[in-house]
């Protein structure tokens, strides 16, 4: 997340189910949708107020990283290190194991499709 640029993390939060429907925009780009978003403030207040799902006040906060895509990074950036420290690094190991006893039994149930051909 530290690599990206800030329109590039607003782009991906489009890009998931917590944006807006997007296909209404026809052939414009995430890309040039986040430009326009974060130089015209109006333009993204009615763009926030009628396109997401959102209650109020979390338009607000969606308000508030087009406003301040720098701050909304670094914000993210240290919620991320936050949790990693006082909440995921404690089960960080058992995780490990889980995925890695699942993905083995996912390869037992899943037929080798190479086989096939």
């Amino acid at each position: 997340m530290k690599g990206l640029p800030p329109k590039q993390i607003l782009e991906y939060f489009l890009y998931s189910d917590y944006g807006p429907e997007l296909e209404k925009d026809g052939n414009i780009t995430i890309e040039e949708i986040v430009d326009r978003l974060t130089i015209d403030e109006k333009e993204t207040f009615i763009f926030i107020a009628q396109r997401m799902i959102h209650s109020p006040s979390e338009k607000a906060n969606i308000l508030e990283f087009f406003e301040g895509p720098e701050k909304m990074k670094e914000d993210y950036i240290q919620l991320l290190e936050w949790y990693y420290e006082n909440i995921f690094s404690s089960v960080e190991e058992d995780i490990r194991k889980l995925n890695k006893e699942k993905l083995e039994e996912l390869k037992k149930r899943i037929p080798d499709v190479r086989e096939k051909h």
